[in-house]
């Protein structure tokens, strides 16, 4: 799993460097392949890849239906990491936790949905790193620990003002096509061109808009069979 870092949390293959490990009991330096949570295709039909969880505590913002969440989950949980999510639609997630392998050793699982107000006490690390979603109303973000990244959604036609307040705290905003008064404060939170902003309220169906500092790129979200398969229960 790669670090999500703010001078380059948005690369696409092959331009995604290795990431390196120092420690073990021999001090070694392990070198991992390049690699990241694919979302899917950019406008040059190239494989669009982000770094989603690093060593660094870093928080993301997504305004976006259930679906794209969701898979976004299943994409993290394919990589190894651990994934907890609060949610005021705890049936909505219930097809997920179903499809997920149970452990034979009564041990957690890989995957936790709790309530809105429940709580949550993950430990990631560079082997097992992990994943806090809140996808609820109301109430605070977790807070972030090492290898530890927490993405807050809320639904992208149904934002408020107040829910563009926070953005600054956030590296990272994925998003559906958002209404025409939320352009402008996302552009001037990420430092973003006006000719790539007016984008944001333009997207058409099935892409996504992936914004970080200065910079932001549409992607083309497709899901294969086998997640198909887990997310149409």
């Amino acid at each position: 799993m790669t670090a999500l870092g703010s001078d380059s949390a948005i690369v696409g293959l092959p331009d995604v460097p290795a990431h390196e490990l120092v420690g073990g009991a021999t001090g070694a330096t392990l070198r991992l392949p390049a690699g990241g949570l694919v979302l899917g295709a950019d406008e040059h039909a190239a494989t669009f890849t982000i770094r989603l969880i690093g060593e660094q505590p870093a928080r993301v913002r997504m305004f976006a239906d259930t679906p794209l969440a969701q898979l976004v989950v299943l994409r993290a949980l394919a990589l190894g990491a651990r994934v907890s999510v609060l949610t005021d639609e705890v049936a909505a997630w219930t097809p997920l936790v179903r499809a997920m392998p149970r452990s034979a050793h009564a041990e957690p699982g890989p995957f936790t949905v709790l309530p809105a107000r429940g709580h949550v006490q993950v430990v990631g690390t560079a082997a097992v790193p992990a994943l806090v979603v809140r996808a609820a109303t109301a109430g605070p973000d977790p807070e972030p620990g090492t290898w530890q990244t927490v993405l807050a959604t809320d639904g992208a036609a149904a934002i408020s003002p107040t829910q563009l307040l926070d953005l600054r705290d956030h590296q990272l905003l994925f998003t559906e096509r958002v209404p025409p008064f939320a352009v402008e404060r996302i552009r001037e939170t990420f430092g973003l061109p006006y000719d790539r902003a007016v984008w944001l309220s333009q997207l058409p169906a099935g892409r996504i808009a992936v914004v970080t500092p200065g910079q932001l790129s549409i992607v083309e979200v497709s899901r294969s069979a086998v997640e198909r398969a887990f997310l149409d229960r």
